[in-house]
């Protein structure tokens, strides 16, 4: 599970990985940005399919920890983290207002 991220003292919901918004990165329409994370760590797309319909919170993450890692996954990963969130706030200005 996810939590929001808490700034000054203050907890900030948009910065919850898990939220529910969607983002566009190469075509593909993402729930959140854990939903696009999660798909990016799969080998194949039955395995991507199976994570981008699952949703976007709890049951996507359960899902990605059913499938076989990209070969260079430990490497990339925090870079994947990093874009699903910039394309969470750029498409979405209500969450980059907050």
């Amino acid at each position: 599970m996810s939590d929001p991220g808490v700034i000054d003292g203050t907890e900030h919901p948009e910065t919850d990985n898990f939220l529910s918004c969607q983002l566009v990165i190469d075509r593909i329409t993402y729930l959140s940005s854990e939903n696009y994370f999660q798909c990016t760590k799969t080998t194949n797309e039955l395995d991507r399919e199976n994570i981008l319909n699952s949703g976007p919170g709890d049951a996507c993450q359960l899902a990605g920890q059913t499938v076989g890692l990209r070969s260079d996954w430990e490497s990339i990963k925090s870079d994947e983290m990093y874009k699903g969130n910039l394309a969470k706030f750029q498409q979405n200005e209500d969450l980059r207002k907050r």
